[in-house]
Parts: structure tokens; C-alpha cells; sequence
């Protein structure tokens, strides 16, 4: 049968992408978009496009009625569910079967075992599958909970049993956590998945995550197009994906083809799917759970195996066989992909929201983005934005081609994670390859985004904060003048001469000729320093500072006249330290999920506060001090922006 019309029952940077393959092959395309999405790129690419509902997931993207309702008013004849939302709800896939419409994905029994995480462990334990030791059942209560927790000792993991993505998932490190755990998990996987549903199981400590992408077509051929390593995240959620894996050795590599293939064909599995496993540090290996949908990290097997995985899961969905050229014998180069999120990894990745008013994309990169100049981000969806992905010889090539393409990538106005993912792929033990999924979490305060600045980063930085000041201070052509150059903490004296289109500046006996073609208030400055190129990102922060994000790091710098630079120091003296402040601010937009308070508890430093929730996910506040509540400013289910007041604490 052939597919004439797919409706994409999803958003964002996955339906451009879907919609990119159905022009390729000759078939129309229907979007649907709520109402934050009403002006979205993917929108204006469809041919056709249908409004659904509010901006809420459950008002729009998980609203079955109105989606069919699309469906009948377009004509479509199928439908592809791209990735979260409905993508492996069994119940939507089923109720497209019932209405003779085209599911462009496995069937709705395939998924409904599947995405029951309890199920899928079971199954695959029937299929010899290597299974994490832990208990393979839900969890009734809490009483429950602490038995299995005692019986595999801790730490534990509690996850969704209807989960993915890192949602619905708690690590337990001692008894007096589990039920503050299991609450959060519980509550997140009612959010995510309708299902409060969770299973534990041990905790491997220190694994790597890898991932099998499989094919398979109805006249049962199945194929493993490779794996992909998922290591670096963070929130549990992956950041960074590269193809292949440098930590898999041949016979690993096919026992875990083997085990994958198998798993597939024990419930007569059809189109792409994902089966994931946690890699130890003796090497062996556990099934976690099987994805029956396309990843959002898909694009790096793509790129090393020259496959369009979209492409096969439509042809597989008309009931064609595997096309040749998936019969492939080797992998070409290295793959990777970086996720740009709208968060701040400078206070612990909450997620963000706001208005982009600029984006300059990477030209030496596949990117896979869901916003552009104009987008508004709000806080109903997933915080991920946009994708950068890039492919070369070696890894250590296709790094080199990352780290450039994330300088030329720059969105302004909204906060993002492009320099801490630049400074991940910059630091040695990520070069080397020697990675779990701790990483981030255990390099944080190394990893090169303060104002540790090497030597170049120094020297560039300088010249971007002298570039700015000439405007700022009315300074003079053609005159020597000598400037003190704020960079974070540090302080550097120079002595600079300004011309059209150029500044020259001497620093420890060094002279330095900076020149740029285009004037630049904010977003990316191209320039060349002693006739050599660099990009940075030039973000506004206040009239007399910028931040400058370069190499990974990201830095405060300012530039003044030495004239006047006692003045300002002696007022940066005077200036209030917030960590004492009384009261306590919202870190991000979103809305009140719980509020643990009351005007008159004393609470200890670490206590839970509140708990905010924001594109899905729950964020405990804690408490950064001791002290008596004196007023709570919130309560529950009240939306809050960015820097609300939440509570006040009594003055000491």
C-alpha cells in the first residue's frame, strides 16, 4: 500500500525533519501545532496544517480526540508520532489501527509491552536478555519499596514504569530518601506518562549508555544499524550522542547485535526501535528498556551509515522490505550530536523560557532546530531547541568540527547550554573517551565555563571587551590611551590605540591588532587578531559588561578608561551579597507542583522548600540557609516567572 498523506503528530525540530523525508519522496505532509506554536518553522514547511488546541501537551500534542479529528479533516492516511508525546502510547496506536489509518511505527501490541517498563524486563528476561538485578515487578507502596531496596541493597534506582527520556526517575542513595524519592517519581511519572506506575532495580555505578538502533521489516528481516554511545548527560537525560562507540570491542559489539535482534523478533517487532543497555566497567552489559520510536539522537547513525531512518520506517509502514543499501558492512567516520537546550547550566540546568531575537546557525553542521529569529520558548514542552550534529574521518576530527560548529551557533535572548557543551567537548578525559554517565556530574566544577580562562581565551577576550568599549567611553582615534580590562575576578592593565575598523592594544610586552568587518551590539563577533580569525559570542548584560562565551569558557568582561576605573571598583565594593538575602526567588519560570512550608516552620539548610514544575519537570528548591519561614508568597498550582519572590525568612 502506498502512503499518499502523513499527518505528524508532533512539533518542533522532529516534524521538519519528517517533513523534509515526505518531500523527498513525493508525499504530503499535515502539521498540527497548539497554541505557542501557531508561527513555528515546521508549520509554515507542511502543506498542510491543522490547530489542535491550547499550548498545554494535554490540551493539543497528547489530545487524541483533536488529533483524529486532524486526521479526518485532512484526509491523511497516516501518521507518524515522531518522538515523546503520544509516540509510544499503545492506546493512540491502537485506536489508528481501529480506524484503518497507517501507524508509521511498530504495532500497538509491540508497544504496549514494550513501554511498560516492568513488561519489556520480563520479556526480555524470556528472551535471555541481560537484565539489571533488581526486582522485575511495580512497586505497590512505599513499605514495598523498602523491602526491595534492603533485599539489592542501595543505591537504587526508581523509575517510570511507562517512562523514558530520565523522567519518573530518582537515585536512592540511603533509606531516610526513599520516600521523598518515590513521591517525586511517582508524581513526575503521573505528569509525563498518566501513569504513576514505578519498578526498582540497582544501581550500576559509573556505566557507560549505549544504545542499538535496529530495523525491522514485516517479512521479518531485522537489522542492527549500529550502536550509539549516550554517556553524557545530564538530569539522567542525554546531552551528547556520538556513533559508534569507542568503548565497544568486536565481540561485545555482536553479542549486543545478538541480544538486540532477538529481544526484537520475541514480539514480532516491525520498524526502527531502540534497545538500551548500561555498560559496567568490567564490560558487561544490562537491558534498560526498548524505545519503539525514533530517537532524537537517530541523526548520528544517519550520518556514519548514510541511511535515512525516516525514509525506512515509512517504507516498512507501506509493507516493503528492507531497502538494499540497509545491508551496509562497515560505518563511515564519526558521528556526533549535541542537544542546545533552553536552560542555565549555571544553576544546575533549570530550564528556561523566553523571546530569541537572533539565531545564527553553524554552517558546518546538520542542525535540527525548532526555533528560529521570533520563536518564543515557552515552559510547556521539552526544553530541547534546537540539535547540532556533525560527521568526519576520526573522532577526533568530528570533535575538532563540533567545537567549531558550536562557536558559530548563537541564540540571543535566550539562555542555552552552547558554551557548557562546548567546554565538554574540550575536556581531555571526553577527548580520550574516558566518560560514564557521571560526567557531568562529577566535572561540573572543572569543566572550563568560569573564569579559569587559558591563555587565548584571555587575549580574545580582551579584545572583544575593548571592542565594546569604544562605543561605551566616546574613545578618541589615533591616541594611545590606558585601560583596565575587567575579565571576571581578574584585572589586566593595557595600553590600546583605536582606528576605523581596528584596534591595536599592548598586554605584557605584546602588541595585538584587532580587526572586524561588522559592527556587532550582541550575538556572534567575527574578527581577526594578528590576521588570524575568531568567533565569540557577545551577550548582553548591562550597560559597562558583556559576557563573552569562547572555547567553552563564558566570561564577565568590561573595559574601562584607567581614569575612571577607581571609581567603579570602589562601587563593586559596596555591593550586596545576595546569598544573605532574606528572601527566596524563583530560579525559573514555571508553576507551583507543591509548596512543603508554612509561615512559622524552622527549616535546616537543605530542606525542601517547593517544588516547580517546568516543560515537565519537577525541581525541588531547597533551602540554602537555616531559619524561621516568616511569609510563603505561593501556593499550589500558581504560575511564577523567573526571579518571583517564593518565601521570606525571618531576620536573624
Amino acid at each position: 500500500m502506498s502512503i499518499q498523506k502523513v499527518l505528524i503528530a508532533n512539533r518542533g525540530e522532529i516534524a521538519s525533519r519528517i517533513i523534509r523525508t515526505l518531500r523527498k519522496l513525493g508525499k504530503k505532509s499535515v502539521a498540527v501545532y497548539s497554541d505557542l506554536d501557531v508561527g513555528a518553522e515546521y508549520v509554515r514547511h507542511a502543506d498542510e496544517a491543522v490547530h489542535i488546541g491550547g499550548s498545554t501537551a494535554k490540551d493539543s500534542y497528547n489530545n487524541m480526540e483533536a488529533l483524529l479529528s486532524a486526521i479526518t479533516k485532512t484526509g491523511a492516511d497516516a501518521v507518524h508520532p515522531g518522538y515523546g508525546f503520544l509516540s509510544e502510547n499503545p492506546e493512540f496506536a491502537l485506536c489508528l489501527e481501529k480506524h484503518n489509518i497507517i501507524f508509521i511505527g511498530p504495532s500497538s501490541d509491540c508497544i504496549s509491552k514494550m513501554s511498560n517498563k516492568v513488561m519489556a524486563k520480563k520479556i526480555a528476561k524470556e528472551a535471555s536478555v541481560n537484565l539489571i538485578p533488581g526486582y522485575v515487578g511495580e512497586v505497590s507502596d512505599y513499605t514495598h519499596a523498602l523491602s526491595i531496596a534492603k533485599e539489592i541493597g542501595f543505591p537504587v534506582l526508581i523509575k517510570a514504569s511507562a517512562g523514558g527520556g530520565g523522567k519518573g526517575m530518582r537515585l536512592v542513595h540511603r533509606e531516610e530518601e526513599l520516600r521523598d524519592a518515590m513521591n517525586l517519581a511517582c508524581s513526575e511519572a503521573l505528569s509525563f506518562f498518566k501513569d504513576q506506575r514505578v519498578f526498582i532495580e540497582k544501581y550500576i555505578k559509573n556505566p557507560r549508555h549505549i544504545e542499538i538502533q535496529i530495523l525491522a521489516d514485516k517479512q521479518g528481516n531485522i537489522i542492527c544499524l549500529g550502536e550509539r554511545e549516550c554517556s553524557i548527560q545530564r538530569r539522567h537525560q542525554k546531552i551528547i550522542e556520538e556513533a559508534p562507540s569507542i568503548a565497544l570491542h568486536r565481540a561485545l559489539r555482536k553479542e549486543m547485535y545478538n541480544q538486540s535482534i532477538r529481544l526484537a523478533k520475541s514480539v514480532n517487532y516491525t520498524s526502527a526501535g531502540t534497545v538500551e543497555y548500561i555498560l559496567d566497567q568490567e564490560n558487561n552489559f544490562y537491558f534498560m528498556e526498548m524505545n519503539t520510536r525514533i530517537q532524537v539522537e537517530h541523526p548520528v547513525t544517519e550520518m556514519i551509515t548514510g541511511i535515512d531512518i525516516v525514509e525506512e520506517m515509512i517504507r516498512i509502514a507501506e509493507g516493503d522490505a528492507l531497502s538494499k543499501k540497509t545491508s551496509i558492512t562497515k560505518f563511515n567516520g564519526w558521528s556526533f550530536e549535541a542537544r542546545v537546550y533552553a536552560e542555565d547550566p549555571m544553576n544546575n540546568f533549570m530550564p528556561t523560557s523566553g523571546f530569541v531575537a537572533k539565531m545564527d546557525s553553524p554552517t558546518n553542521a546538520r542542525v535540527e532546530s525548532s526555533i528560529c529569529a521570533g520563536s518564543d520558548v515557552g515552559m510547556f514542552y521539552d526544553p530541547m531547541v534546537a540539535k547540532i550534529i556533525v560527521h568526519a574521518k576520526s573522532r577526533a576530527d568530528a570533535i575538532n568540527e563540533m567545537c567549531e560548529a558550536l562557536r558559530r551557533t548563537c541564540i540571543v535572548g535566550l539562555k542555552n547550554n552552547l558554551v557548557f557543551l562546548e567546554s565538554v567537548f574540550r575536556h581531555e578525559d571526553f577527548i580520550s573517551g574516558n566518560v560514564d554517565t557521571h560526567f557531568v556530574e562529577n566535572q561540573y566544577q572543572h569543566l572550563s565555563w568560569s573564569d579559569c580562562l587559558d591563555h587565548d581565551a584571555t587575549i580574545k577576550s580582551m579584545a572583544v571587551a575593548l571592542y565594546i568599549a569604544r562605543r561605551i567611553w566616546g574613545c578618541s582615534m589615533g591616541e594611545e590611551q590606558d585601560f583596565v580590562i575587567r575579565l571576571g575576578k581578574h584585572v589586566y592593565e593595557v595600553r590600546v590605540t583605536y582606528n576605523s575598523g581596528e584596534l591595536n592594544f599592548m598586554f605584557a610586552g605584546v602588541s595585538y591588532l584587532v580587526e572586524w568587518q561588522q559592527d556587532v551590539r550582541e550575538g556572534l563577533f567575527l574578527a581577526e587578531l594578528n590576521k588570524e580569525a575568531f568567533i565569540v559570542r557577545i551577550i548582553n548584560t548591562d550597560k559597562f559588561q558583556k559576557r563573552v562565551e569562547y572555547k567553552g569558557f563564558s566570561i564577565l568582561c568590561a573595559a574601562f578608561p584607567a581614569t575612571v576605573y577607581a571609581k567603579y571598583s570602589l562601587a563593586q565594593d559596596n555591593a550586596v551579597d545576595v546569598l544573605q538575602s532574606e528572601q527566596v526567588s524563583a530560579t525559573m519560570t514555571g508553576m507551583i507542583a507543591n509548596v512543603y512550608v508554612a509561615a512559622g516552620d524552622i527549616v535546616k539548610q537543605g530542606d525542601p522548600l517547593c517544588v516547580i514544575e517546568a516543560m515537565k519537570m519537577q525541581n525541588t528548591i531547597t533551602s540554602e540557609r537555616g531559619g524561621t519561614v516568616e511569609k510563603v508568597y505561593v501556593e499550589k498550582g500558581q504560575n511564577i516567572s523567573e526571579g518571583d519572590p517564593l518565601l521570606k525568612f525571618s531576620k536573624v
